[in-house]
């Protein structure tokens, strides 16, 4: 019986020293706050049925942070040359929720990184001339108010910045020149 509670007690003892040693990489998270990398082309918010949407995501080298300091966001990602948002295309109406249109890859026009429609709009940027772009359009197929937002409302448009070095790097956006975390448009 001394015996079977020893090689018991051994087995967990050499199991506990053959963990791993636990990770030590310093995990840093950067967070910014920058309006206005969200673009429409255009100087309107009226379109006609089978008009495109176009929208641009361009994302500077170098962002403030909260102490007004310059920060190289390649120098905080490993120079990946990657970076996500998640926006989605709504239906405006009298509910207290607008209605997420589910777009086809036929509504989906990428010309610059990538974009796909997934349970949102994953737009995907990437390095061009030394800044993080994207260009897409949305083909506009019925007539209504619409709206596009943020894929996660009422939160506003974030973007994920792909890492090398284990740091989370967040800006927290809007579109240009429109007030609120939204681009409202009309299609007659």
């Amino acid at each position: 019986m001394k015996i079977t509670v020893f090689l018991y007690s051994l087995v967990f003892l050499c199991a506990g020293m053959c963990c791993p040693p636990e990770d030590d990489t310093p995990y840093v998270s950067f967070e910014f706050d920058t309006p206005g990398l969200i673009a429409v082309e255009g100087e309107t918010n009226r379109f006609s049925q089978n008009d495109t949407l176009w929208v641009n995501l361009v994302i500077p080298n170098t962002l403030l942070n909260e102490n007004e300091e310059e920060i190289d966001i390649y120098e905080l990602t490993g120079n990946t040359g990657i970076a996500r948002l998640n926006l989605n295309l709504y239906l405006a109406n009298n509910f207290d929720r607008p209605s997420p249109i589910i777009l086809s890859e036929n509504e989906i026009i990428s010309t610059t990184g990538e974009v796909e429609y997934k349970y949102n709009l994953s737009v995907t940027a990437r390095l061009v001339n030394g800044l993080l772009q994207s260009r897409f359009g949305i083909v506009l197929k019925e007539k209504g108010n619409y709206f596009l937002g943020s894929g996660y409302l009422p939160n506003p448009p974030s973007i994920y910045l792909e890492s090398d070095n284990y740091n989370s790097v967040y800006i927290k956006t809007s579109f240009a020149g429109q007030n609120g975390n939204s681009f409202r448009f009309e299609v007659e």
